[in-house]
């Protein structure tokens, strides 16, 4: 077969490029910023593709994989032996220059000017090319879609196919359309058809809850539509109404699918659009520009979370993007930027960036739903699956009452939550009632059993669960429970110490007296299982008590919950635990994680995000630092911004052999009996074990695990012994023997703490 092409004198290569400067990128990896690298190719494309295009493969951490496809470079014979991967001849002046031009992109437009070569400014070079054949360079990009899907650009791959001639699946191809439709499949970029009708998309309209601007906003539309249609002008709609829209909401959990789905519905109704689909869009991991490009037509939608510009160094870059797409009143797509009402900074942003791009748009408000509003929603939700529950309308009101103020849950989370907990209750009727399960009426399926009694039950459940936890925290005065902890004198006395000082810090600000400007942040230095997590639940509520935190519950993280897999992520996982936090005590367990000594972790950016967010909440939020003495130390000095905000500290000494004792018998329980002997070898058991305890000791969870194995060892030796019956005196089953202590200690996760315990008690 004849390979020799004359397609406007194309070449294909396969480019690696690298820093000039290598040792100037530090912790920089091309895979963390690949969607710097993705916006610049896109911005290249589009300013100078006519000569060189550029699609880019699968990135590497030090490498920059790409397509290049360089034009009018005379033929080129595809039956020559196609140079080996590292050959750089033959690379001309034009693929050169695209290397400067997408350089100066990065520069100017990313921040990345400080990974420039300081001699020649310059950024990239080639590190290796090879020219390649059209059909190779189809076969490169196809194995990104099956290797890693997120890398893969549908609409790029169409328009190399396009450029080079070639068909998806013939071989040999044929020349394709340039007009042809490119777009990658629905399922595949997370498009959702609607396909309600009109009078559907209404009757949803009017039992949303929460929404009446938007209610009244949809309308006016509609409104607008008629008095079009009567003028013969309803398809000039567009040119009457701002489309693009800002909704700011006061909840975090806003029913934005509900409201996506009615508005899609009605603009397809009203020829706004050509089709009932919406996108959810996370502009910090995708470029907006492909995402507008991929939805064809429909309601596009962009959440944006709060952070400033140290955090989210491209955020600015991607509000302006969306406000050139929303500019170009474009004919297809309504554009919808959703942002919580707490971020003014980012909301002030966009709305700066509207007016100096003359974007046409409308904001609406979204107040956090009532309590009678949850109601409607859930009641709305259950009826949609077919379960009436009107006349449960007292009780699903006082349910979601103390969801809302016990448990903090809001929005939608609170109306999953109900309806999830009825349809549990239902699935239990059908397991106790299978006979019952379904019926059929006039050829329609439909559930069977009672609803009054499902969504009764599933109710007090609900109810019974949430209190039940509100009483197990509040059993006892948190003053009484902190002197009841076993040991901890100068714990007590530190935490006494603190509050004493919060309080009448708060009392002299009331009668106006100026006060100091230290935060009430602690850190806790200890070994695991000496009750830090238990001082820092009591601190809560011995706060919320004295006026001084108005919720007093306690939000518990380590590393993981804070840190992000990707740039920005980071300071959204951090921020929502603050939010969650807010009122109480945000407890970081393990918290030295945090501070690696590494330029590629993402820890430093958690710890940012605390100290702002520390400063600017100082007086509705407690953050406590928590880990190894030594680690915390290390921490502290590592970074004098959070030693400054962190001023309290509170030590944590392991337990003596004594207390561990005390704890021994306080998890073993009251109905146990321990044999005299048996009770002597297991105080010196743990008498040993303090004596001996290092920075590993784990204290009060040591003694946990010993008391389980004993419960372990105690049966085992009572099946051993059991009679011809199979039968065990009731008093045996109680009874811990000097056996069991001995064969307990055997075990290595209890012996490697007791060295010279051995010998001294015959083990």
């Amino acid at each position: 077969m004849n390979l020799k092409r004359n397609l406007e004198d194309l070449r294909v290569s396969k480019v690696m490029l690298g820093l000039i400067d290598e040792y100037a990128a530090g912790g920089l990896d091309f895979v963390e910023c690949y969607d710097d690298v993705e916006s610049a190719r896109e911005e290249y494309n589009a300013r100078h593709g006519d000569e060189v295009k550029l699609f880019l493969l699968q990135p590497h951490r030090k490498r920059i994989n790409l397509l290049v496809l360089s034009k009018n470079v005379g033929d080129y014979d595809w039956n020559n032996e196609i140079p080996e991967e590292g050959f750089t001849g033959g690379v001309d002046t034009g693929e050169v220059e695209w290397v400067k031009i997408l350089s100066n992109i990065l520069k100017e437009e990313y921040g990345w000017q400080s990974y420039a070569d300081e001699e020649t400014a310059g950024l990239l070079e080639i590190k290796a090319t090879r020219v390649v054949s059209p059909e190779e360079g189809r076969a490169l990009l196809k194995g990104v879609q099956e290797s890693q899907r997120r890398y893969f650009n549908r609409a790029d791959y169409e328009v190399y196919l396009a450029e080079c001639g070639l068909d998806e699946d013939n071989e040999g191809g044929e020349q394709l359309r340039h007009s042809k439709k490119m777009s990658r499949r629905d399922d595949e970029i997370n498009i959702r058809e609607t396909k309600m009708s009109f009078s559907e998309a209404l009757d949803k309209l009017e039992n949303l809850q929460g929404i009446e601007g938007f209610r009244v906003e949809m309308k006016k539309i509609i409104s607008l539509h008629e008095n079009l249609k009567k003028a013969g002008k309803e398809w000039e709609i567009r040119k009457y109404c701002p489309y693009h829209y800002i909704f700011v909401t006061e909840e975090e959990s806003f029913n934005m699918e509900d409201a996506l789905q009615v508005m899609s519905s009605i603009f397809y109704h009203l020829g706004i659009i050509e089709r009932q689909a919406y996108k959810y869009s996370e502009p910090f991991i995708f470029s907006p520009r492909r995402d507008f490009e991929e939805m064809g037509s429909g309601i596009l939608s962009f959440t944006f979370t709060g952070g400033d510009e140290e955090r989210f160094p491209g955020k600015r870059r991607k509000l302006e993007d969306i406000a050139e797409i929303m500019a170009g009143r474009n004919d297809k797509t309504v554009i919808v930027i959703k942002i919580s009402s707490d971020d003014k900074e980012t909301l002030q942003q966009i709305e700066q960036i509207m007016v100096k791009n003359f974007v046409p748009y409308r904001s609406l408000y979204f107040k956090e739903l009532t309590v009678e509003e949850l109601m409607k929603m859930c009641c709305y939700k259950l009826e949609e699956l077919g379960i009436e529950c009107s006349t449960h309308a007292g009780k699903l009101r006082d349910v979601i009452a103390i969801l809302k103020q016990k448990e903090k849950i809001e929005g939608m989370h609170l109306v999953n939550r109900v309806v999830n907990s009825v349809l549990t209750e239902n699935l239990e009727q059908q397991v106790e009632k299978p006979n019952e399960a379904y019926r059929t009426d006039n050829s329609s399926a439909s559930l069977a059993p009672v609803f009054d009694e499902v969504v009764e039950k599933a109710l007090e459940k609900l109810k019974n669960s949430v209190e039940s936890g509100k009483d197990e925290k509040n059993e006892s005065n948190p003053y009484t429970e902190l002197e009841n902890m076993v040991g901890l004198a100068g714990v007590k006395n530190r935490v006494k110490e603190l509050v004493s000082y919060f309080i009448m810090e708060k009392r002299k600000k009331e009668a106006g007296v100026e006060i100091s400007n230290v935060g009430m942040h602690m850190r806790f230095a200890g070994n695991p299982g000496t009750g830090k997590t238990t001082v820092a639940r009591i601190i809560a509520r011995i706060l919320k008590e004295e006026g001084i935190l108005k919720q007093g519950h306690l939000v518990e993280v380590g590393r993981e919950g804070l840190v992000g897999a990707y740039v920005g992520h980071t300071a959204l996982k951090t921020e929502a635990a603050i939010k969650r936090a807010r009122g109480g005590v945000l407890f970081i367990d393990e918290a030295y994680a945090l501070q690696v000594d590494s330029k590629i972790d993402f820890g430093h950016e958690a710890v940012s995000t605390l100290v702002k967010y520390m400063e600017e909440y100082r007086d509705e939020l407690v953050v406590i630092l928590a880990g190894y003495p030594r680690e915390m130390e290390t921490m502290m000095n590592m970074n004098p911004g959070l030693c400054d905000r962190v001023p309290h500290k509170i030590e944590f000494p392991n337990y003596s052999g004594e207390e561990l004792l005390q704890i021994f018998h306080y998890l073993l329980g009251k109905d146990y009996r321990i044999t005299s002997k048996a009770e002597e070898e297991i105080r010196m058991l743990l008498d040993e074990s303090g004596n001996n305890a290092g920075n590993n000791f784990s204290n009060g969870r040591f003694v946990r695990n010993l008391v389980e194995r004993l419960k372990l060892k105690q049966s085992k030796r009572l099946f051993s012994q059991r009679n011809v019956d199979n039968e065990v005196e009731k008093k045996e089953l109680f009874t811990i023997k000097t056996s069991d202590v001995r064969d307990a200690a055997k075990d290595e996760d209890i012996a490697c703490y007791l060295q010279s315990a051995v010998n001294k008690i015959g083990f």
